[in-house]
């Protein structure tokens, strides 16, 4: 669903090149960087908000940070990944699809993640403590976080589906309470149940064969 009723942020629009979702009241959009969720989408909306506006650069993004993981609310959720069983999490962390490697702010989140693989690179870092996720910071930074307490993992995939888990257990196709906003490259634009899906061949990338600053 979109993200929509914030008192200074305009709500997302439909736009026609984006097709129209399954399910009325829905929105599809299309990514060609990443699509995350978690503390990175509570970083991304509170910026929108204009939260540390007078902070620039990167630092903007470790006060953003910090400020969204002392302030999360534990919440279970249901994820899917590609055609493995469906499992129940606790999101007190981050997920990200991705076909690039670094976030702005400077945070290498998927290390390695490449526009010409032929899958997204999924993250998934759930049942974090507060601390945990500030001693992560760092970590995230350099891409030196994937494995970190046997709770943050990496992995090819082609689909993800986040859903909220009712009073019984069972997912919903309620959005979460509180709402977890969805990141699409970088705009929080989207909310809980969401479903995505790559799809190949989609852009043309040119581009050194080398980064200067890698």
């Amino acid at each position: 669903p979109p993200a929509i009723g914030h008192d200074t942020i305009p709500d997302p629009k439909h736009h026609s090149v984006d097709g129209d979702p399954d399910i009325d009241g829905n929105m599809v959009r299309w990514s060609f960087l990443e699509v995350d969720s978690g503390v990175t989408s509570a970083v991304n909306r509170m910026k929108n908000e204009g939260k540390f506006k007078w902070i620039r650069g990167q630092m903007k993004y470790t006060f953003l940070g910090i400020r969204a993981i002392l302030g999360w609310k534990k919440q279970l959720g249901w994820i899917k990944v590609d055609d493995e069983p469906g499992r129940i999490v606790d999101f007190s962390g981050l997920f990200c699809l991705s076909q690039c490697q670094t976030f702005g702010g400077g945070f290498k989140v998927t290390p390695g993640a490449s526009p010409i693989q032929n899958h997204g690179s999924l993250i998934l870092a759930f049942g974090l403590s507060k601390l945990q996720m500030l001693l992560i910071m760092g970590p995230l930074e350099k891409g030196k976080h994937v494995g970190k307490w046997g709770k943050i993992s990496m992995q090819p995939s082609k689909s993800l589906e986040v859903r909220a888990v009712d009073k019984d257990g069972n997912p919903s196709n309620e959005r979460h309470n509180p709402i977890m906003f969805v990141n699409v490259d970088g705009e929080a634009v989207l909310t809980t149940p969401v479903s995505m899906k790559y799809h190949e061949n989609q852009i043309t990338i040119r581009g050194a064969s080398s980064i200067p600053n890698e």
